[in-house]
């Protein structure tokens, strides 16, 4: 009878381990852990290369489980950049994987005011400093580190590593060509070797071939604080502006050269920052500087390069919904938001804007604005953050109702977020595979971030903060849609690993590693059917009975382990509980 028990419990243990070999898991991985691999590793490869070491991306720390067996998916997930690394963090804020600084960011050298490289007061780091992050939606996440002067690439469906190329000096913003397959860089302090380019091009079929600059500033040997624009609805141009030029530069995608100059002095424009491309009208909206550095908003007819209106009362950085039917114009300085509806056959009208100004918010705190669209119901949600207030607005973009989320305050009472020159609260907002609305805001200074869950009908009131998770630094943060197996089969030949990385066991595998993983099932389930015929036989001695009795509760122990997803890794803050 014993013999029997024991049979049946060993068959279920089994095929346990053949049942959780089939099915999805999640593992965490700490950036304690990446850390304590890599560091060993850092200073042989530094030396090595004279500092500006490459180390592989360390995917599988402690040794856990083989490389290259399993899959992480890092889809329908958010990527959180920050000073030590990147972190996928999933839709209701627990941790799924991470990537330590010293996997991914090059060691760089600063040094004080006319001190050369090696000289007195010259030191050496490798923090992270992203400069931006975006993502094509499908393949791969892109993100600038001005600290190294690079752009890496990310698989973003299994977090692979595809590439990390250098820039011009000093990247920061990033616009996409999804329609050509490229990748458009803005630096801000081009160098003698730029040659006076101020925008680098990167084609996403072919990470290592060296584009030439284009030069679209007037002063490439100064500080060229621009940003570069492209959209679909002007497939063969893209445009760039600076603040030391009072337009914009016109680009030729075609052979990447500047094309032309659109001069906006004669509407009082002394200097140039954001634009956004609306499709709906082929307008374009951008923001203009006076002399004394107070914005409007110029818009422009992208067909023929004209000014279409001035708004002289919308002062402030333009941003579009997702559909590009509602133009909305931070004005930090006052603390709201501007908003115009961008008309089919003409300008946006100056009779329609209406201004949220958040009850709460302090005036000067404005940071950053989020959207998150439901296609099923249509409506749009907006979050607004600021520096100086611990507080998130909601906004819903049809009817403007708000609800401003109080979020948790520090010990010594201040802002959670950064301050003073580039400080902003990182924000993100998109809608999961669960069909609920949500959100990660960030509170750099405390290394906190702030999940909000948004509901489903894009009722403003629906939203609160869920959870608040700590330890995290978020300087950018980026949605990635869920991607599926047909979609990210197209990109199996881009995820090679930069310098010989390993891959991450802990999730679904797909194609030739899911077969793997099936046959090893398989295996599994037929040593379970032949170990309890082997018990159930007459011939089985009593010894190999009290071996076999001692030894199964032990059997699930280091395998199961390796899959569970580890939420006590994560610190949890209640939303009232500092």
């Amino acid at each position: 009878m014993a013999r029997h028990v024991l049979a049946t419990l060993l068959l279920f243990v089994l095929l346990g381990a053949a049942a959780a070999a089939l099915t999805p898991q999640f593992t965490t991985v700490k950036l304690s852990e990446l850390q304590a691999t890599s560091d060993a590793a850092a200073t042989t490869a530094n030396a090595a290369s004279g500092g500006h070491g490459r180390r592989s991306l360390l995917l599988n720390p402690g040794g856990s489980q083989a490389a290259g067996s399993r899959k992480l998916d890092t889809s329908d997930s958010y990527w959180v950049f920050g000073r030590t690394g990147i972190r996928v963090i999933s839709t209701s804020g627990v941790q799924m994987y991470s990537v330590h600084k010293d996997s991914v960011c090059r060691r760089f050298e600063t040094c004080p005011t006319n001190v050369t490289s090696g000289g007195a007061g010259c030191t050496w780091g490798n923090d992270c400093n992203w400069g931006d992050v975006k993502t094509d939606n499908k393949k791969f996440v892109f993100a600038t580190n001005t600290n190294d002067d690079s752009l890496v690439v990310f698989d973003m469906k299994t977090g692979i590593l595809v590439a990390s190329v250098p820039t011009c000096n000093f990247p920061y913003f990033i616009d996409l060509a999804e329609w050509r397959d490229e990748v458009y860089v803005h630096c801000w302090y081009p160098d003698a070797d730029d040659n006076g380019g101020v925008i680098d091009v990167f084609s996403a079929n072919a990470w290592t071939i060296n584009h030439p600059l284009v030069a679209a500033s007037f002063n490439p040997a100064g500080h060229v604080h621009g940003t570069v624009i492209l959209d679909v609805a002007v497939p063969n141009f893209a445009y760039s502006t600076n603040l030391a030029d009072p337009g914009v530069h016109k680009i030729n995608l075609n052979d990447r050269s500047a094309l032309s100059f659109i001069n906006l002095t004669s509407v009082g424009c002394n200097s140039a920052g954001t634009m956004v491309i609306s499709g709906v009208n082929l307008h374009g909206y951008l923001q203009c500087y006076r002399r004394d550095m107070s914005t409007f908003l110029v818009e422009l007819d992208m067909s023929n390069d004209a000014v279409v209106h001035v708004h002289a009362g919308v002062s402030g950085a333009p941003v579009l919904t997702p559909d590009g039917k509602t133009l909305a114009v931070l004005n930090a300085r006052a603390g709201l938001v501007h908003t115009l509806r961008v008309n089919k056959d003409g300008m946006a009208d100056d009779g329609a804007v209406q201004d949220i100004r958040p009850a709460g918010f302090t005036a000067g705190g404005l940071s950053r604005m989020a959207f998150a669209q439901n296609p099923t119901t249509g409506a749009t949600l907006a979050l607004l953050t600021s520096t100086a207030d611990n507080a998130v607005a909601v906004v819903n973009m049809d009817t403007f109702s708000v609800n401003l989320i109080s979020l948790p305050v520090p010990p010594d009472g201040n802002s959670s977020s950064t301050q003073g020159h580039g400080a902003s609260r990182a924000v993100a907002a998109a809608l999961g595979s669960d069909g609920r609305l949500h959100a990660l805001v960030g509170a750099a200074r405390m290394r906190w971030l702030h999940v909000v869950d948004l509901g489903r009908s894009g009722n403003p009131s629906e939203s609160s903060l869920v959870r608040t998770v700590e330890d995290i630094d978020a300087a950018r943060i980026v949605f990635c849609p869920q991607v599926t197996a047909s979609s990210s089969s197209s990109s199996g030949g881009s995820t090679a690993m930069s310098e010989g990385g390993s891959s991450q066991g802990g999730a679904a595998a797909s194609g030739d590693s899911y077969k793997e993983v099936a046959v090893a099932a398989l295996v599994l389930a037929a040593v379970a059917v032949a170990v309890v015929g082997f018990l159930l036989v007459d011939r089985v001695c009593s010894s190999r009975q009290q071996q076999l009795s001692s030894a199964v509760p032990c059997l699930p122990g280091g395998t199961a382990a390796n899959y569970t997803r580890h939420e006590q890794d994560m610190v949890y803050m209640a939303p009232n509980k500092v």
